[in-house]
């Protein structure tokens, strides 16, 4: 991954990206982020609902196939690179604050770690075994770990 590359696909000159992005890395992250928020679940009546939201939108957002390919090509990038390492963690942590807003009307706060237990299906059905995720396994997702954030105390 490179500007050379990624400029020649945008059909911009090299120093357009370098003008506003230090690395392709944060290109990609803020690409991904980019519009994000309009599309974060909002006005849950319960926590399972909050749940099942959160969960049918990821579905849909890494569905999209740039994203989809922006996000595996951070992750393959982070094994050696620390700005893409970077820019990963800086959607997690987004992800995650946007997450526990949607939680917030309960008083409960989800904690990183129970995050990832919930994202981590999502991620693994359709990033490694290149299955779409049903409205099936988004139900088993949900009663597994509604309970989970339920027992958590708002800090």
């Amino acid at each position: 991954m490179s500007f050379t590359n990624l400029a020649r696909e945008a059909r911009v000159a090299r120093q357009t990206l370098y003008t506003h992005w230090q690395t392709p890395e944060k290109l990609i992250a803020e690409a991904i982020l980019d519009g994000y928020d309009e599309a974060h679940p909002k006005d849950a009546d319960s926590i399972e609902a909050a749940v099942r939201m959160w969960l049918a939108n990821m579905r849909s957002t890494l569905s999209d196939p740039s994203r989809g390919v922006a996000l595996t090509t951070l992750a393959a990038s982070a094994y050696h690179d620390q700005t893409s390492l970077d820019a990963l963690r800086r959607i997690e942590l987004d992800r995650f604050a946007a997450f526990n807003a949607l939680l917030l009307p309960f008083g409960v706060r989800c904690e990183l770690s129970d995050f990832s237990l919930i994202s981590g299906p999502i991620f693994a059905n359709l990033f490694f075994l290149r299955e779409p995720v049903s409205d099936a396994m988004i139900e088993r997702i949900t009663s597994l770990l509604s309970p989970v954030v339920a027992s958590a105390s708002l800090k």
